[in-house]
């Protein structure tokens, strides 16, 4: 199974390389703010730094990504881990006291570690910011905030004062094509697939879709006799 930290590496080496160097020298900020267009892989990074920052059995300074610990981050199913996401609604001030109340409590794992990661963090109510500010501003030695966006102008600043910015540059349509002849698609439905999609996940329900799937086929099947036209 291939690694993130090498697609990290290999997509985004800016970000790779700061965080390699964070992580070697124990340095890592107590909060960043990963900004990029969307499916440049932020949330699979903030991830990846969390299992970094707990793994157990990692040999360098990124996790191994496969111990019990590394999966149990990536199944948001670690204790010391909270993940809020505003994709769908705003985040709420009872949202950020739940994460406050959780972590001024001692932390439940062995790691001694606590992180949270705050998804779409544009969408955060200004009560609930003002609320946040208070808790990031005197930072504690094991907690590392991770905040996520694709529209960093709409993050209220005070919020993007007190992080270390990480900014994502676009994955290339080549890139989205890679990834789904990886995850099995065939080489015509891949390419198509990704010049159309704008982010990994919506090139495989790009794939999925009917629509797209009988129009492949008419074109297929227009192709065909355009070649066999030509050949008599």
């Amino acid at each position: 199974m291939p690694m993130f930290s090498e697609k990290l590496k290999s997509e985004q080496p800016i970000v790779y390389q700061t965080l390699f160097n964070a992580l070697s020298k124990d340095s890592v900020s107590h909060c960043y703010i990963f900004a990029g267009p969307q499916g440049t892989a932020k949330m699979e990074t903030a991830l990846l730094l969390a299992q970094s920052l707990v793994c157990e059995d990692k040999e360098g300074p990124f996790a191994c990504e496969q111990c019990v610990t590394c999966l149990r981050v990536q199944e948001n199913n670690y204790a010391d881990l909270i993940i809020i996401d505003g994709k769908n609604e705003s985040i709420k001030i009872e949202q950020i006291e739940k994460l406050q109340k959780q972590f001024s409590q001692t932390a439940l794992e062995k790691a001694n570690r606590k992180i949270f990661i705050i998804n779409n963090c544009e969408n955060i109510t200004l009560k609930a910011a003002n609320s946040l500010l208070k808790f990031i501003e005197e930072p504690f030695n094991n907690i590392t905030g991770i905040f996520i966006t694709t529209r960093l102008d709409n993050v209220i600043p005070t919020i993007v004062s007190r992080c270390q910015p990480l900014y994502f540059k676009p994955v290339t349509t080549t890139s989205f094509m890679d990834q789904g002849l990886e995850k099995g698609l065939d080489p015509l439905t891949a390419y198509l697939a990704a010049e159309l999609a704008s982010s990994t996940e919506e090139m495989f329900e790009i794939a999925d879709n009917d629509s797209f799937n009988t129009a492949k086929m008419y074109f297929i099947e227009f192709m065909n006799e355009y070649f066999e036209d030509k050949r008599s």
